[in-house]
């Protein structure tokens, strides 16, 4: 449902409003009438203040939601979960709450959702913050309880070890002289609700310089015992206690010199701002005791090269399984150079802020995984001689036929849509996108329309199974449409026009520089209307 669905739903609420307006059921919207659904309350335009002003004193946490939307439909079961185990008493109580933000459009986007699942954690007294945590079930809670609870935790020295999960551990070692410091870090500490903060007081340092080498009041950092490896610091310490200084200390250290690259430690590298080295490897399993030797020995390879001081703060390294999302993402379903039971080498060059999205180097086929061979490719990309795999379906076997939409894939692009005697309009649909579906007859109309007109091509392109090799080319939902002409072809224009075939004719008509038939073609639009 587009705008127009939405209009509708904003005319029957409107609607509502007005009949609640005359008196006629004041009371169906108190807070008190609110659902609940397997553990989570199901909240509405007209609950939600209530439901919130009621709940003022416990911690409710937001999901808004889209019935279609996937990753949705894979958090439910996990959300409700942890809604139950939440119920019994916590303080402060912890509410799990949903909102189909499709039909609730306004507190969506009172809540800047742009995206589905968004979820938002609403502590007491406090404005709305992202939640940014783990998905599953017992993650969910874990979350939750330490975001309910102080952000940070004040153990003795004697029980500080590393995590055994997958993340760093941080911990302020203090005499209890710095306060500044204490403050810095409870504050470092609310914002990073992944990771553990704890506190250690001591007398004097003479153990803690025994145990981690710390000789005064320190930051320290510990590598979780599955990463830790004669290659990394495996302890890493920070005296700069100012506020600037624990924030950097902990974003200096936010990832080991080669962990696990999962929906648990993602942001480490997506948010690093530098090229992600990714190793894919169906051998990275660290939960079961006889695939973690097989997982740490690939790791192992890929410390020797990270810990190179030439290469260790240009690149984030990591490894991972080759989940659905990842092979698709490389392009890997299709490809007939890879080999799965070896490990696959990827420079992903995203996150460096400003990049296109869609280029990596994936170093195909992956025949030999070493250091060397990893160092090699480290250099070929420093050195710019790399060229970016773009994921592509096949080109068509046949060319399109005059009055036909020409189907772009990665492969073709710059063939189709770079030609510089051509003006193109570029469509980058989603198979699944329901507005894509509707524009598509209209479409087809507006590629006969041109059929005589051979310089101007109306195309298409999934966004879905192909990466764009145009740095211009800012795909932030579907159906884009770019307008692409010759003289141009860096900077392509993006449509924004009507969607009807009148729309599309009179803007190509008047930015044209290349129709055969200018005056005619003009004409006969102005007849139709």
């Amino acid at each position: 449902g587009g705008a127009m669905a939405g209009g509708w739903r904003r005319g029957v609420l409107a609607a509502a409003a007005l009949a609640l307006a005359g008196g006629l059921a004041l009371t169906a919207a108190r807070a008190d009438e609110v659902k609940q659904e397997n553990g989570v309350y199901v909240l509405t335009e007209a609950t939600f203040d209530d439901f919130m002003e009621e709940h003022s004193d416990d911690f409710v946490v937001l999901e808004f939601y889209a019935p279609w939307c996937g990753h949705c439909k894979n958090l439910a079961p996990e959300y409700e979960k942890a809604a139950k185990s939440l119920s019994t008493e916590t303080e402060p109580k912890i509410l799990l709450a949903k909102i189909d933000a499709t039909v609730e459009k306004d507190l969506g986007e009172k809540h800047n959702v742009r995206g589905y699942p968004t979820l938002k954690m609403v502590k007491p007294g406090q404005p709305a913050v992202d939640y940014e945590g783990p998905r599953d079930h017992m993650g969910i809670v874990n979350y939750l309880m330490k975001k309910a609870g102080p952000a940070v935790r004040k153990i003795a020295l004697g029980d500080l070890e590393p995590g055994t999960g997958e993340l760093m551990t941080y911990a302020l070692i203090t005499d209890g002289k710095q306060a500044d410091a204490e403050k810095a870090w409870s504050d470092v500490a609310d914002t990073m609700g992944d990771f553990t903060f704890l506190q250690v007081n001591v007398e004097d340092f003479a153990d803690a310089k025994a145990k981690f080498g710390v000789e005064k009041a320190s930051a320290v950092a510990l590598v979780p015992t599955r990463f830790a490896s004669d290659h990394d610091v495996n302890v890493r310490i920070g005296t700069d206690l100012t506020a600037e200084g624990v924030k950097a200390f902990v974003k200096a250290n936010e990832t080991p010199l080669v962990a696990h690259l999962n929906g648990n430690t993602y942001k480490g590298y997506f948010q690093s701002g530098k090229p992600m080295l990714r190793v894919v490897s169906a051998d990275i399993d660290y939960e079961s005791k006889e695939n973690t030797e097989k997982a740490h020995a690939i790791a192992e390879t890929l410390r020797a090269v990270a810990k190179n001081p030439e290469y260790k703060d240009k690149f984030t390294f990591s490894v991972e399984f080759p989940i659905d999302f990842v092979k698709d993402d490389f392009g890997l379903g299709s490809n007939d150079q890879y080999d799965e039971k070896a490990p696959l080498v990827v420079i992903d060059p995203r996150a460096i802020p400003g990049g296109n999205r869609s280029f990596k180097y994936v170093n195909l086929p992956n025949k030999e995984y070493s250091a060397a061979s990893v160092e090699a490719y480290i250099k070929a990309y420093l050195a710019d001689e790399l060229t970016p795999t773009l994921k592509s379906e096949p080109v068509p076997a046949e060319p399109a036929k005059a009055g036909e939409v020409v189907v772009v894939v990665g492969k073709n692009f710059d063939e189709v849509v770079m030609d510089e005697t051509k003006d193109v309009l570029l469509e980058v649909y989603a198979p699944w996108c329901g507005h894509c579906k509707k524009l598509a007859p209209t479409y087809e109309e507006l590629a006969k329309e041109y059929k005589d007109e051979p310089n101007v091509v109306i195309a298409k392109l999934d966004g879905t199974a192909n990466d764009i090799p145009h740095d211009g080319l800012a795909v932030r939902g579907y159906p884009s449409l770019f307008w692409i002409p010759a003289g141009g072809k860096k900077e392509p224009q993006k449509y924004e026009g009507s969607r009807e075939l009148d729309g599309f004719t009179s803007f190509i008509n008047e930015k044209s520089t290349l129709l055969k038939n200018p005056a005619a073609k003009k004409a006969a639009g102005k007849e139709e209307l």
